[in-house]
């Protein structure tokens, strides 16, 4: 399973991957992940 997300012209690309035999166990916990997946975008300040 893979899945790509586009953000400021930059792409991330991710994967998850399994035995085929495990795969319907690992399917809904594989979506669950990618589904928490976030942009946050950080304010940068002043560094010392």
């Amino acid at each position: 399973m893979k899945f790509f997300l586009e953000f400021e012209e930059k792409t991330l690309m991710g994967t998850f991957s399994c035995l085929y035999k495990d795969y319907e166990d690992w399917r809904d916990v594989a979506y669950q992940v990618i589904n928490t997946v976030r942009v946050v975008k950080e304010e940068r300040g002043d560094e010392d």
